[in-house]
C-alpha cells in the first residue's frame, strides 16, 4: 500500500526516494545525499528518505573475514528488496550514481526497479568521469536518456552533452554553518587532500608535488582524508617517496570533518572525482588547488575560487602550491572570494530548483516508464 504524507494544510506531499550510499561509505555522494534529506526535512511540499545502497546487516555477517562473501551475497539481496519495496512508493526516483562503479552494478538496478514500477528518475551524476563511462557504453546512454540527468557544474554538464545527452547544473547544497571561516595569513605549509572515490594514480601525483614542496618547506606536513581507497600501496608510495608529516585519516565522523579543514591552510586534490571537499574548504576558508581539462601550465588568475593545475602532472600541482605559498595576497584574496560564492550553494538558493527538477518528471511521461525511443 502506498503511503501517503500530508503537510499541515492537507495538501499531499511530494514522495522523493533518495537513493544513495550512506555515511558508512565516504565521499561527496554520501554527505550530498545527507545534506538534500536534511535540507527537505520537515518542508512543506516534499518528503524524501533514504533508500541506502549499503544497507546495515546484522552484526554477525559484518564479523570475520570467513563470512564477507556472503555479506556481499545477503547485501546484494537487501538492497533488491528495499528498492522494490520503497520505490513503489515514491512519486520520484532520485539516484545518486557513484561513477567509481559501474553503470551495471550501480544506476541500472536503480533505473530498472523505477521503470518496473513507472516512477521517473532522476539521476545526479557528480564527475568527469560518468561522461568517460557513457562515451564507452551505447547501453548506459540508452538507459540514461531515460532519465532526467543533474550535474552539480557546467563543466560536468558540457561533459555529459559531448555525448549526446541532456543535463541540468543544480550545484551541490552545504551547510555553511558546520565550517568556521577563518583567513590564513600567511599560509602555513600545511596541506589537506580528500581520497575517497579517488584512484591511486591521483594520489600519488598529489604526494608527488608534495615532496617537491617539502624539499623547500622542511616543514610542511599533508594529510590524506579518508585514505583508505589505497590502503597498503600509498604508505608503500609514501615510504618510497621519503616523505616526513603525511598523515592517513579514516573512518572520520562526519561531525568531526569541520575539524579537519580547520587545522589545514591548503586543499589540493589531482582528481575531478567530487566536488563537494571543494565546497568546504571554500567554506572553512582555505585557498584551493584541482586539475582541470587542457590545461596548460596556466594557473586561474588570483581572486577567483582556486587554481588549476594539468591533470597527471605533478610538477604543475607543485608549481601551483609553491604560487600559494610565496603569494599570500593572492591566496587570501582567492579564500575570500571562493567564500563569498557560498551562497550559490545554500539550501535557501536551491530549495526551489530542486523542487522544480522534481515536478518537471512529473510531466514528462517517457520519464516514468512510457515506451522510450530508440
Amino acid at each position: 500500500m502506498r503511503r501517503v504524507t500530508c503537510s499541515r494544510s492537507g495538501v499531499r506531499k511530494l514522495e522523493v526516494a533518495i537513493v544513495a550510499p550512506s555515511f558508512q561509505i565516504p565521499g561527496g555522494y554520501s554527505v550530498q545525499a545527507a545534506q538534500l534529506l536534511h535540507a527537505w526535512d520537515a518542508d512543506p511540499e516534499v518528503h524524501a528518505w533514504l533508500v541506502p545502497t549499503n544497507p546495515a546487516l546484522p552484526r554477525l555477517l559484518q564479523r570475520g573475514s570467513r563470512l564477507k562473501a556472503v555479506s556481499a551475497a545477503l547485501g546484494g539481496v537487501t538492497y533488491a528488496a528495499s528498492l522494490l519495496r520503497s520505490l513503489a512508493r515514491a512519486d520520484v526516483v532520485h539516484a545518486f550514481w557513484p561513477t567509481d562503479s559501474s553503470f551495471l552494478a550501480a544506476a541500472l538496478p536503480v533505473m530498472a526497479v523505477a521503470r518496473a514500477h513507472h516512477r521517473p528518475v532522476v539521476l545526479n551524476v557528480r564527475s568527469g568521469e560518468a561522461a568517460a563511462h557513457l562515451a564507452r557504453s551505447r547501453f548506459a546512454r540508452r538507459w540514461i536518456a531515460r532519465a532526467r540527468t543533474v550535474v552539480p557544474s557546467k563543466f560536468t554538464a558540457d561533459l555529459v552533452r559531448r555525448v549526446g545527452l541532456d543535463a541540468t547544473v543544480t550545484p551541490d547544497v552545504i551547510d555553511v554553518n558546520r565550517f568556521a571561516f577563518r583567513e590564513r595569513f600567511p599560509l602555513s605549509p600545511r596541506l589537506l587532500s580528500t581520497c575517497a572515490l579517488t584512484t591511486f594514480e591521483d594520489v600519488a601525483c598529489t604526494l608527488t608535488a608534495f615532496k617537491a614542496v617539502q624539499r623547500e618547506f622542511p616543514e610542511a606536513r599533508l594529510t590524506l582524508f579518508e585514505a583508505g581507497v589505497a590502503g597498503r600501496a600509498l604508505r608503500e608510495l609514501i615510504d618510497e617517496l621519503d616523505l616526513r608529516h603525511v598523515a592517513c585519516l579514516d573512518g572520520v565522523a562526519p561531525e568531526d570533518v569541520p575539524h579537519i579543514y580547520a587545522g589545514h591552510d591548503i586543499y589540493i586534490r589531482s582528481s575531478q572525482a567530487d566536488t563537494t571537499p571543494f565546497l568546504e574548504a571554500f567554506a572553512s576558508g582555505l585557498p584551493a588547488i584541482s586539475i582541470g581539462p587542457d590545461v596548460d601550465r596556466r594557473m586561474l588568475r588570483p581572486c577567483r575560487p582556486g587554481l588549476l593545475a594539468c591533470a597527471n602532472d605533478p610538477s604543475s600541482l607543485a608549481e601551483a602550491l609553491f604560487y600559494l605559498l610565496n603569494d599570500p595576497h593572492a591566496a587570501r584574496a582567492m579564500a575570500r572570494s571562493a567564500h563569498e560564492s557560498m551562497q550559490q550553494h545554500t539550501w535557501s538558493s536551491l530549495r526551489d530548483r530542486w523542487l522544480e527538477v522534481y515536478r518537471s518528471v512529473l510531466c514528462q511521461p517517457q520519464l516514468a516508464g512510457a515506451k522510450a525511443s530508440r
